[in-house]
């Protein structure tokens, strides 16, 4: 399969909201490489973006359901693809570059990985990201020094959102942790990603995230404000 597969899956994922640019140097293939073996490209090329149930996906796709749910789960633990519900009854589903399979990246990636998502960002990702039709992408206050004639709703206050997680998780912040790893970054707090619901849930099975209570996300999103 080669290089063909890792090109298939870019398009596969380019396809997404957010989706996988194609560079003239193929840096996103190297950066998909690193990641992806050409067995586990392939599978990715064939799951939706919407969680699908494992009976769903081997019937879809003609693959043997026990080599599936082994093939899938192992792609899970390493965060390229997403999945949701107890053993025994997972659904799973393709997630972009970015938010997704990058930030699932964060207790594997090193140097040469950072250099490689730096070098795609700067040529291609980054002008998905910032150029995208559709934003995704917000500022949310912590309610201080808020002008008191402006209305904010309460999906727009961090505590609401806090309140309204049914679990919470914080990770190490994976942007900042690249920054330091291509020789740039700044001395702000690392441990400061907050992770909601679904998310949480995958990032805690996965152990790459630590189980807080809501107070403590509280205290996070205030000590993050202060430090800028």
């Amino acid at each position: 399969m080669g290089v063909e597969v890792y090109e298939k899956l870019r398009q596969h994922l380019d396809r997404l909201p957010l989706g996988a640019p194609k560079t003239a140097e193929g840096v996103e293939i190297e950066f998909l490489k690193r990641l992806f073996t050409e067995e586990e490209a392939e599978l990715a090329t064939q799951l939706i973006p919407m969680p699908e149930g494992l009976d769903s996906i081997a019937q879809r796709t003609g693959r043997d359901k026990g080599a599936l749910s082994a093939k899938l789960e192992a792609m899970a633990d390493k965060g390229l693809v997403f999945r949701v519900g107890e053993k025994g009854n997972r659904c799973y589903n393709i997630i972009p570059i970015l938010p997704g399979i990058y930030e699932f990246q964060v207790d594997r990636i090193d140097a040469e990985l950072a250099h490689i998502f730096d070098d795609y960002y700067m040529k291609a990702l980054g002008n998905e990201v910032f150029g995208a039709k559709t934003p995704w992408m917000r500022v949310v206050p912590v309610e201080r020094e808020i002008p008191q004639q402006m209305e904010v709703f309460p999906y727009e206050k961090v505590s609401e959102i806090i309140k309204a997680a049914d679990v919470i998780c914080v990770a190490e912040c994976i942007c900042r942790k690249e920054r330091k790893l291509v020789g740039a970054g700044c001395d702000a707090p690392t441990d400061n990603c907050l992770v909601f619901s679904h998310w949480a849930h995958f990032d805690l099975e996965n152990g790459s995230g630590r189980r807080i209570t809501q107070e403590e996300a509280l205290q996070i999103a205030k000590k993050a404000e202060e430090a800028g």
